[in-house]
């Protein structure tokens, strides 16, 4: 199921390049976790605090359907007051 979502881990466990070894996933525990609950069940919680880091998170190991999934949110939220807080 990981592998079929991200090219991330999909490359990963094809060529068994770390056959053994820990891979250290360098997010916070909650965004993993809506990481996987998004993998598993095509829906995570996505708000204005998270938004941000799920979406590098979602770059980085290669989720396209999470980061439309970010970019719906952030696009329908998007105003002068909640782009300012975001960034």
């Amino acid at each position: 199921m990981i592998e079929a979502e991200s090219g991330f881990f999909q490359g990963m466990f094809e060529f068994n390049q770390n056959q053994g070894q820990v891979i250290k996933l360098n997010f916070e525990a909650s965004l993993l976790h809506c990481m996987l609950q998004f993998m598993y069940t095509g829906q995570a919680t996505i708000n204005s605090e998270n938004l941000i880091d799920l979406l590098d998170l979602s770059h980085q190991y290669m989720l396209p359907k999470l980061k439309q999934a970010i970019e719906t949110v952030l696009i329908s939220n998007l105003s002068v007051e909640t782009y300012l807080d975001t960034y």
